[in-house]
């Protein structure tokens, strides 16, 4: 019997996982096309570089350490229990001097660098989360949380567009970040 006529639970885990990352890929399209359908394309722009600052600086402060954590689980059998107290103290870290600067930049009337900066340490966490849960959980839950953010801020601007707000592009880009992060960290 083929995968297609067993149905969607006969699909192996890598697929699986693929699915759930194309779905995040989907939703973070259909995030900007409703932007820009609901609000318009001034709006759209907002958003657009706003969602820009946040994927950059995630980016910028994980320095590559995801790939790292893979790397120590899979070639140097690492255990995730052993890379554990490293993250930890690390995130709290990144944690206390990202927050205080991101006071002092609100503070001063940075409004999109403050969101960004106070997400980091979310952001980072659930990059550094995710190669955790790949070895650990598997490709699965991997999937779920890579998507995670993308479904999360694709239901934020459903709910911006439901009530007719486009403002809080920076709120609600911080929300996800750190939602995301908490939920793939606890699962971590």
């Amino acid at each position: 019997m083929t995968a297609a006529r067993r149905g969607p639970a006969a699909l192996s885990p890598q697929l699986q996982s693929v699915a759930w990352q194309a779905l995040g890929s989907a939703a973070t399209l259909g995030a900007a096309l409703w932007v820009s359908w609901r609000f318009g394309l001034a709006a759209q722009g907002e958003f657009g570089l706003a969602k820009s600052w946040f994927d950059a600086g995630a980016v910028i402060a994980a320095l590559g350490l995801p790939q790292g954590l893979l790397h120590l689980q899979y070639r140097r059998q690492v255990s995730a229990a052993a890379l554990w107290p490293w993250l930890r103290r690390g995130l709290l870290g990144a944690l206390v001097l990202y927050v205080a600067v991101a006071a002092l930049v609100a503070a001063l009337g940075g409004g999109l660098l403050a969101a960004v900066l106070a997400a980091l340490p979310a952001s980072v966490g659930h990059l550094l989360a995710r190669s955790l849960l790949l070895p650990s959980r598997g490709p699965v839950v991997f999937g779920v949380v890579t998507a995670l953010p993308a479904l999360l801020v694709l239901a934020g601007v459903l709910a911006m567009g439901i009530v007719g707000s486009a403002s809080g592009f920076n709120a609600l880009l911080l929300g996800a970040a750190w939602l995301a992060g908490l939920v793939s960290l606890a699962l971590a």
